[in-house]
């Protein structure tokens, strides 16, 4: 066989001279080069820490217009916390996880000029995550959705308004088990 008789050095030489053609040259960068440079750019300019501060304002003052709409009765209670909730889904899985809820709660409570402390946001994360029916540790815009509806015939300043009060995690726990022992003509039995 030829390759054989070639000197270590030969295949060496001939492999280096393989790779340099193969490597663009200083200053020729390949199209995917160029595309993986771009897409380099973007998240860095996206998620730059100026650029997230950027956006968190930018979620304020959208909340602030929708909270202003609301007064004014542009929106119903549904088209509000659908908004509400869709600023703050940062991972666009249509559901607020604990920390989404924080943030949300956060942004609300300094829209109303009101102190933002650890302890009471996370009884009020508490007390949303009351209404998580299915108990998977998120609220789901059905879910909100469905407490605020079926609070709506209890008068406004009522002890048992959803303003004053949300129902308790055991409540949501034996709902879900009486769901779930209900058959559905939908659900696998």
């Amino acid at each position: 066989m030829p390759w054989r008789q070639c000197s270590l050095t030969t295949l060496l030489t001939c492999a280096a001279v393989l790779i340099t053609w193969l490597t663009p040259a200083d200053g020729v960068r390949s199209l995917q080069d160029e595309q993986l440079s771009a897409d380099l750019a973007d998240l860095r300019s996206k998620y730059s820490a100026a650029e997230i501060v950027r956006d968190t304002d930018h979620i304020r003052r959208d909340l602030s217009r929708v909270l202003h709409l609301a007064q004014l009765g542009e929106l119903e209670t549904e088209e509000t916390t659908f908004y509400f909730m869709r600023m703050h889904d940062y991972d666009d899985n249509d559901k607020l996880d604990g920390l989404e809820m924080m943030q949300a709660f956060g942004h609300l409570m300094e829209h109303n000029n009101e102190t933002a402390d650890e302890k009471k946001l996370l009884g009020m994360v508490d007390s949303l995550l009351s209404v998580d029916v299915n108990l998977d540790g998120y609220v789901s815009y059905p879910e909100w959705i469905s407490y605020v509806r079926s609070a709506r015939n209890v008068p406004p300043g009522h002890p048992e308004s959803p303003q004053t009060q949300l129902p308790k995690r055991e409540d949501s726990k034996e709902r879900y088990e009486a769901r779930e022992a209900t058959p559905h003509p939908h659900r696998e039995q």
